[in-house]
């Protein structure tokens, strides 16, 4: 049942519904698009809403809210089919979206960009190692003194 006491928790399960159900129209691969088939986006969207509001409360809590929306967007974000379909498949399971980062939950290609970009980030970092070690034998000496 999609449906729960809270409109809240009852409006995140339809949003996630919602995103889930588009995974048949993106997959392409034939083994794939019956092992779509085989998911029930409603009871994953419950599965997912019931886990979240377990371990982290109300989606009102600042915690908490922070997580929720980060879900929601990578859930339903148009460039991240790739996510989507590893949580209608169960390849991404309920429990481990609590502590997920988003950029964990962003689609491969993204990943990638990011990790490109974190890498040249730290090419550009000098090498200050001997400049740290000069400093540390010169606040040695002057302490000895």
């Amino acid at each position: 049942e999609i449906k729960c006491s809270d409109v809240t928790r009852t409006l995140i399960r339809e949003r996630l519904v919602e995103a889930l159900s588009k995974v048949g129209g993106e997959v392409e691969e034939m083994e794939k698009k019956e092992q779509v088939r085989a998911c029930d986006p409603v009871e994953v969207a419950v599965a997912v809403e019931s886990m979240l509001f377990k371990n982290m409360g109300p989606s009102r809590g600042t915690k908490a809210a922070v997580q929720y929306r980060a879900i929601l967007f990578n859930v339903k974000d148009p460039k991240n089919p790739d996510f989507r379909r590893k949580l209608l498949l169960g390849e991404v399971k309920p429990e481990t979206l609590v502590t997920m980062l988003s950029e964990e939950m962003a689609g491969d290609e993204r990943q990638r960009q990011t990790n490109q970009i974190r890498e040249a980030a730290f090419a550009k970092i000098p090498d200050h190692s001997a400049t740290v070690d000069q400093k540390s034998a010169a606040t040695l000496e002057c302490d000895d003194q």
